[in-house]
């Protein structure tokens, strides 16, 4: 997810989970046996072992169990236990773990093994895979499950391969090991952001063909490069191509965030990034004099006025309850440049903010203030812009968007609390959205900790399997109202949005 600093601060942490911590979340998760339709999942080690082989049978089993087995005894049972756990482990899993443990790190990926981990998915799926490589050195990844009628508008499930860097040193587990703890969460870098997700949809497709499912419209699972470093050499230029384009894309679905609630999110669109360097030149000399007009005078009212804009919008934030952190803009400073010793007056101080302008931000008024606030804070001021986006698309939540009424039946039909957001940070979905094509921001991890880029990134195994009783779901339609569940097995959720956008009866353009 770009845009987003390694690692959250604790102040956006708490923010995000709404004073939850990891630990009080992991607790609700654990506490609360999940129950569909009466069968109960004992702990969580059920809903691992026992989801892919035929559902929740009561007991322990799984990877925690074995592996508790032997703690304390010789290593090499251990080892022995742990191989054993993790052959028996949901196909879902062993994926998502041998995904994790590609090490995509920014900057300068290799991404070799990346691309034939999927070659290989694509092939277990029986289906096509073409790699794209509009950059060099940084390849995009297509499978295509051809639908019934191939000349309508195909849906596209994007997903990027890259992660953001690691402090290792602040992690306590391998942050490329995907080892599970015995509450059967996964560590790594990309657990969260986004690896589960592209994991998702090849279950969810799995699971489609396992079902014999028949589809008219056209799936496209694309896994591109670079986007937690912007995109532009990744969806940002094959967005643009003629390849893109005969994928004749209608709606796309891209990440998401987690949600440390019941509730689940989805994000229509983003906020316009501008990251801009403050030039103040000034009276150089010695540092022991009273200089005129020096640089760090000018710098500190160049701050004084952009922190004084950053208090209204966290007041805006803090007394509206109905606001989320991509309805108001963000300023924060982020880079401060200049002076060669400390008693030498610089000739040039440069300030540089990170600024995050949502949807309903009127551009040139906030353009004009950066102008105002160089021009107020003395001679020879001015802004150097790193980048300076446009206002972004936005995807309807109406009646004008026939994919938008066919999510929200699936979701309304599934019982699922959802709240609609401006995603706080950057994703691939700019590119598509600029294309004109819907594209819905959506990672379905409830009850989780907010972690991405953060230490400890993890992702919980349920959320990628479920149990044999959820397999009653397949025969899901619009008009079959599903009853109430407290849990909702999250590879569903995803198996049941791309069903139906894909084969509802209306056609969708």
């Amino acid at each position: 997810m770009a845009g987003w600093g390694a690692p959250v601060s604790a102040g956006l942490y708490s923010r995000c989970n709404h004073g939850l911590s990891r630990n009080e979340v992991g607790e609700r998760r654990q506490g609360g046996a999940s129950i569909l339709e009466g069968v109960e999942r004992r702990g969580r080690a059920c809903a691992w072992s026992g989801g892919a082989a035929g559902g929740a049978t009561g007991g322990g089993g799984g990877n925690s169990s074995a592996a508790g087995a032997v703690i304390g005894g010789d290593p090499a049972d251990l080892a022995r236990a742990r191989f054993g756990a993790e052959m028996t482990e949901h196909i879902a899993v062993k994926n998502f773990r041998e995904y994790l443990r590609i090490p995509t790190v920014q900057p300068n990926v290799n991404y070799d093994a990346c691309v034939e981990f999927l070659k290989r998915m694509a092939k277990g799926l029986g289906l096509p895979c073409k790699v794209y490589t509009p950059v060099r050195n940084k390849p995009i990844v297509v499978i295509t499950w051809q639908g019934t009628n191939p000349n309508i508008p195909t849906l596209l499930l994007n997903s990027h391969m890259d992660v953001v860097p690691v402090f290792k040193e602040k992690w306590t587990h391998d942050p490329f090991g995907a080892e599970k703890d015995a509450n059967g969460n996964i560590y790594a870098r990309g657990a969260q952001d986004m690896k589960c997700v592209g994991i998702q949809y090849i279950e969810a497709v799995r699971k489609l063909k396992e079902s014999g499912v028949k589809l008219s419209r056209t799936i496209h699972m694309s896994f591109v490069p670079d986007e937690e470093i912007g995109g532009e050499d990744g969806m940002g230029i094959w967005s643009q191509t003629e390849d893109f384009k005969a994928l004749n894309v209608g709606c796309a679905l891209d990440e998401g965030m987690a949600s440390p609630d019941e509730t689940y999110i989805l994000f229509y669109a983003e906020r316009s990034i501008w990251q801009v360097h403050i030039h103040c030149p000034g009276t150089p000399g010695h540092g022991s004099l009273l200089l005129p007009e020096t640089a760090g005078e000018k710098m500190r009212k160049v701050i004084d006025s952009f922190m004084d804009y950053r208090s209204k919008e966290k007041l805006k934030l803090e007394t509206n309850p109905d606001l989320s952190i991509g309805d108001v803009i963000t300023i924060n400073l982020t880079r401060v440049k200049g002076g060669v010793q400390n008693n030498v007056i610089p000739p040039e101080m440069i300030v540089g903010f990170d600024c995050r302008l949502p949807p309903s931000t009127d551009l040139e008024a906030f353009d004009k203030f950066i102008s105002d606030t160089c021009k107020a804070a003395g001679k020879g001021v001015y802004p150097e812009f790193q980048q300076k986006q446009a206002s972004c698309d936005i995807t309807k939540l109406d009646n004008t968007n026939p994919f938008w009424i066919t999510f929200k039946e699936v979701i309304d039909n599934l019982g699922l609390k959802v709240k609609h957001r401006v995603f706080p940070g950057g994703t691939d979905s700019r590119f598509v959205r600029a294309l004109g094509i819907p594209a819905f921001g959506f990672s379905p991890m409830n009850e989780t900790p907010v972690l991405l880029h953060d230490h400890d990134e993890f992702f919980h195994g349920e959320f990628l399997i479920s149990g044999a009783e959820a397999q009653r779901f397949t025969d899901f339609t619009p008009s079959h109202q599903t009853p109430q569940l407290r849990w909702k097995p999250q590879k569903e959720i995803k198996y049941f949005i791309i069903t139906h956008l894909i084969n509802k009866n209306q056609p969708l353009f």
